[in-house]
């Protein structure tokens, strides 16, 4: 009559259950996990991460329109007390134009002309117990008065940034243009050529794209 080998047996029986339990390494790397959007490194013609670089983006490149301010309108049917504020895309506060100010019955109109790079902001008024918003974008496809505005964000020590989709503004109908998911990277740095990268962005993975900047 054959023996059988209980160690065998155990061993066998130990390594399905664990396979069962905790699967099985193949070697194979997991699928993509990370957030949809653009992954920029910035480095120097020899390879060294640039720090600190103003990132700006043109939208929907070529239409060539100018728009550095914006009139936020809006009316009072009796005496009250008004604050007007305008966020970033992030929802950063820029810049309070009315700051709890008491003002009479009428219709009201405020510039809106910070120095903010190109992207959407969305304004509030608060009157009373109610508050009125709308958004707009800034807009301008001259690189010298990029080069003078806020950035979107700016690169990390390693000469990284990240930027989702909606940041970009992509979809969104806004004064009867709809931004598409072509755009332009604009870098800026003191020491350094702005440079300029057009692509269509992939709005459905992680993108990867390195940008090279050369010492003036």
């Amino acid at each position: 009559m054959k023996q059988v080998n209980i160690y065998s047996v155990t061993t066998t029986f130990l390594i399905v259950i664990s396979i069962l339990f905790y699967g099985c390494d193949t070697g194979v790397e997991p699928d993509e996990t990370r957030p949809v959007g653009l992954y920029g490194t910035i480095v120097d013609d020899i390879g060294n991460p640039i720090s600190e670089v103003n990132v700006h983006y043109i939208f929907n490149p070529g239409m060539h329109l100018e728009i550095q301010s914006v009139l936020i309108q809006y009316s009072l049917p009796y005496t009250q007390v008004v604050t007007v504020k305008v966020y970033d895309i992030f929802d950063r506060l820029i810049v309070t134009l009315i700051d709890e100010v008491e003002q009479q019955p009428g219709a009201y109109a405020i510039h809106f002309n910070e120095p903010v790079t190109n992207g959407i902001y969305y304004f509030k008024v608060q009157k009373a117990d109610t508050v009125e918003s709308g958004k707009y974008f800034i807009y301008t496809e001259d690189i010298t008065i990029l080069e003078d505005r806020n950035p979107l964000l700016k690169s990390d020590e390693e000469g990284k940034f990240f930027v989702e989709p909606f940041a970009f503004g992509i979809g969104n109908t806004i004064m009867g243009v709809t931004i598409s998911d072509s755009l332009s990277i604009v870098l800026t740095k003191t020491g350094y050529n702005t440079t300029v990268e057009s692509f269509k962005l992939d709005t459905t993975q992680a993108v990867d794209r390195e940008f090279i900047m050369k010492v003036q």
